[in-house]
Order: structure tokens, then C-alpha cells, then sequence
């Protein structure tokens, strides 16, 4: 029982410090840090750098020289001319 009064007078001096500190601060201020922009106003440059890298692959690939996809025929097959070996080892009769 002893750590729960331990923790909540820890709490209740933690409260008083905050509503201390807070007190003399004018209420039009931002409770937590600097500013941040906005999430849409983040996300406009991310998406535009998006589109570029997008564009610039996609005309990569379709002013690439080469062959138009498609249009490749398979290659005929080949017979397969090896050669049978012929030779023969010498045998070692004794």
C-alpha cells in the first residue's frame, strides 16, 4: 500500500507543478512546442517528388531503344549436334 500513496502523491505534486507552470502562460499560446506544419502541407512535396520519379521511369521505359515489347518472336531450336566419344582406354590386362 505504501508504493500507491508513494505514486499518487508523485502524481498530485506533478499536476501542481503543471498547473503551476501553466498559469502564467497567455491561453492563445500552443500547449505543446513549436508549431508543426500540417500534415497536407508535408505531404505536397513528398507526392510531387512521387509523380517526378514515376514520370521520368515510365518515359525510361518507353523511349528506351530496343526491341517493342511483344513483338519478339521465340527463338527457333536448335538441334544438338555433340559428338559421341569414340575412343577407348587401354585396357591393363595382366
Amino acid at each position: 500500500m505504501t508504493d500507491l500513496h508513494t505514486l499518487r502523491d508523485a502524481f498530485t505534486e506533478l499536476e501542481r507543478r503543471g498547473d503551476a507552470a501553466a498559469a502564467g502562460r497567455p491561453a492563445g499560446l500552443p500547449t505543446r512546442g513549436p508549431a508543426r506544419r500540417p500534415l497536407a502541407r508535408r505531404l505536397v512535396p513528398v507526392t510531387a517528388a512521387a509523380a517526378v520519379v514515376a514520370g521520368l521511369a515510365t518515359s525510361v521505359a518507353l523511349l528506351a531503344p530496343g526491341e517493342e515489347p511483344g513483338t519478339r518472336a521465340a527463338a527457333p531450336a536448335t538441334e544438338s549436334t555433340s559428338a559421341e566419344s569414340t575412343s577407348t582406354a587401354p585396357s591393363t590386362a595382366s
